[in-house]
């Protein structure tokens, strides 16, 4: 009887290779957390070249606006002595436009990466949930694999009492 009730329970293979699912679970979480990590580090690091190049070319287009604002004023000074000069302030207003395109370029880039950082927070986060939900599973297997011994030790007292109450019976219906 005791042997028909072992046999929803776990024996030490079983409970050897639930510990060896728990390590690996354990080292892909690891695993998974130091990638994640990296990820994260080289997000964060290349977000911030991006926004120091951003920072750096807004400076740039500070000093050329600058640039241009004189050179506007000598090309207003100069139109008066040649027509030519249209020429020179269309071609620097095309390069402003380009850095301002460049500019764009480099918000929108950054603006990806930060997407792509929170979409990565996302996933780790599911991954956190995931190997808790294991946990949980993990404690609840446990404690029922507890019970359930304890149910079987009261098992056992209760049929080697029955035992002792049908010898004794039996040795008072001999007797009688």
């Amino acid at each position: 009887m005791t042997k028909n009730l072992k046999l929803g329970a776990l024996d030490a293979n079983d409970e050897a290779y639930i510990g060896k699912i728990l390590k690996s679970v354990h080292m892909v979480y690891d695993v998974m957390k130091t990638l994640l990590k990296g990820v994260i580090m080289v997000e964060s690091e290349r977000a911030a070249t991006e926004k120091e190049k951003i920072n750096l070319g807004l400076q740039e287009i500070e000093r050329k606006k600058l640039q241009i604002e004189n050179m506007l004023a000598k090309v207003i000074e100069m139109e008066n002595f040649a027509l030519g000069t249209n020429r020179i302030l269309n071609e620097m207003r095309h390069k402003v436009e380009e850095m301002v395109e460049e500019t764009t370029r480099q918000r929108q880039q950054a603006n990806k990466n930060e997407q792509e950082l929170c979409r990565v927070m996302q996933d780790f986060e599911s991954l956190r949930s995931y190997v808790s939900s294991l946990v949980s599973v993990r404690e609840t297997l446990l404690s029922s694999e507890k019970q359930f011994q304890t149910m079987e030790k009261l098992f056992d007292r209760l049929l080697v009492k029955t035992a002792n109450l049908e010898s004794e019976k039996v040795q008072k219906e001999a007797e009688v």
